[in-house]
């Protein structure tokens, strides 16, 4: 077809309009991908309940076994492992910089990560006042307390007693 300057004109003027809504659309698109994708996942209270699981039912922690067959009776403790003074080697987490905790059994404390533990105590502890509200501080530095209680059936080799079990664990906000 044979245009004259009116018709270039008109074609650039529509050409134009099509790249601005182009542009506007890509930026559009990416604005709701950004806002769907997540960036960082809080696992810290499912790493806390992962430990927990994993005392309340290893044999070498906190449950007791049967000798001859091995079996685990989860939440029935001779508490004997939990007296001993290598608790720390009986519960293997993959790292050992990612969670401390404070377990107690029928009012007898362990550490679990005691190095870990006394050095986010004052973290823990530590609280912001606003407005008469007490808040827990937030951010990289900082660190997440974590409170489970539960019971557990304590066998002492002549009767079974129902004792309190209290986890308080300690996990970064990283």
């Amino acid at each position: 077809m044979i245009k004259g300057k009116k018709g270039d004109a008109f074609e650039l003027i529509i050409w134009l309009i099509r790249y601005i809504f182009i542009v506007i659309v890509i930026f559009v698109m990416a604005f709701f991908i950004d806002a769907f994708v997540l960036n960082s996942i809080d696992t810290k209270e499912v790493e806390a309940h992962v430990f927990i699981q994993r005392t309340i039912y290893s044999k070498h922690v906190l449950a007791s076994s049967n000798y001859h067959v091995q079996r685990v009776y989860p939440a029935v403790s001779s508490a004997l492992q939990f007296y001993s003074q290598d608790f720390d080697k009986a519960i293997s987490f993959y790292w050992e910089d990612q969670l401390a905790a404070n377990i107690t059994l029928n009012n007898f404390s362990k550490l679990y990560n005691e190095r870990w533990f006394e050095n986010w105590l004052p973290l823990v502890e530590y609280r912001l006042e606003e407005g008469g509200n007490q808040e827990e501080l937030k951010g990289l530095g900082a660190v997440t307390e974590i409170n489970f209680n539960t019971t557990m059936l304590y066998y002492d080799g002549t009767r079974n007693t129902v004792v309190p079990l209290r986890y308080r664990i300690f996990v970064p906000n990283s």
